[in-house]
């Protein structure tokens, strides 16, 4: 996140299998992005009903 200056809005994560970092960004509240530490795997979840592609998505870059 500080490679690409972000701002979020909260940031959490928990130590399972792999670390990861849950993010909700200020320009896009309704969606939790999942970045994983040790693989290029990063994950989204609408946390509203609103139906969404991954071209509406604005901090969602694709490997």
């Amino acid at each position: 996140m500080r490679k690409k200056k972000y701002s979020p809005l909260k940031v959490w994560g928990k130590k399972l299998l792999a670390f990861y970092v849950a993010v909700i960004f200020k320009n896009e509240p309704n969606v939790e992005y999942t970045y994983f530490a040790h693989s290029r795997v990063i994950e989204f979840r609408i946390m509203d009903d609103t139906l969404i592609t991954t071209d509406e998505l604005k901090n969602y870059e694709p490997f």
